[in-house]
């Protein structure tokens, strides 16, 4: 059966948005998945295409991967993480689902 491609709907803080339009920012995690490689959405008028979706340990980020995210540094990333999951910390061994696009 083939899969039926859609559009979703993943909100972004106005500062990673900015930086998904700059092409800073190619992949975002959470603890929800929102959708399946070649699902789309959009930011402003910019159509953005899944191309990966899976999940990994939180632990798993690093400096590259910080950048990815659109931060300048990993400890930036960490400090976002915790700002938005007070109650959760940034814990290595937490499951969260990585949606990738180009």
């Amino acid at each position: 059966m083939m899969y039926k491609m859609s559009q979703i709907r993943i909100p972004f803080k106005p500062e990673m948005t900015e930086q998904i339009l700059l092409g800073r920012k190619t992949v975002t995690r959470r603890y929800k998945k929102y959708g399946n490689a070649g699902d789309y959405f959009f930011v402003k008028e910019r159509k953005i295409t899944l191309t990966k979706v899976y999940k990994e340990e939180l632990g798993k980020v690093d400096e590259e991967e910080a950048k990815k995210e659109g931060f300048d540094s990993f400890n930036g990333f960490v400090s976002l993480w915790i700002k938005i999951h007070p109650g959760r910390g940034f814990t290595d061994s937490d499951l969260v689902w990585v949606h990738r696009w180009d």
